[in-house]
């Protein structure tokens, strides 16, 4: 792009504001000499790209309703992933780690006589 010159210059710019990519227009100006302006508009009430506000409604429901279809086949997509074989082995596993000691039964009872009486300290006699 540096290396064209003004006219090959003028004529991609048209080329991108015909095409709805720049929301701008080209001015000449005639000064002493004659000047190219690009300018921008800076939203899309005005310039090439402007639209009425019942083209943005239009524009935003058929937006909204690819959105949900969108939605919709990813909700769909999840749901098969879940009922693959691969995830249901993986939910297999997941359970196996979760029980204690791989084991499907209770947990062993590891307290130590918490019911017994304190004894004395033989120890504490010796010296």
């Amino acid at each position: 792009m540096l290396n064209q010159t003004p006219d090959q210059a003028e004529v991609y710019l048209q080329s991108l504001i015909d095409g709805r990519y720049l929301n701008a227009r080209i001015d000449r100006v005639t000064n002493p000499k004659e000047l190219v302006v690009l300018r921008f508009f800076p939203d899309l009430t005005q310039g090439p790209l402007a639209k009425t506000e019942k083209q943005q409604y239009i524009e935003l429901m058929e937006q909204t309703e690819r959105t949900n279809l969108l939605a919709e086949q990813v909700k769909a997509a999840d749901y098969r992933l879940s009922l693959t074989k691969e995830y249901l082995e993986h939910l297999r596993r997941q359970n196996r780690k979760s029980t204690p000691n791989n084991a499907g039964g209770e947990a062993m009872d590891v307290t130590w006589d918490d019911n017994a009486e304190p004894e004395e300290d033989m120890m504490a006699d010796l010296h």
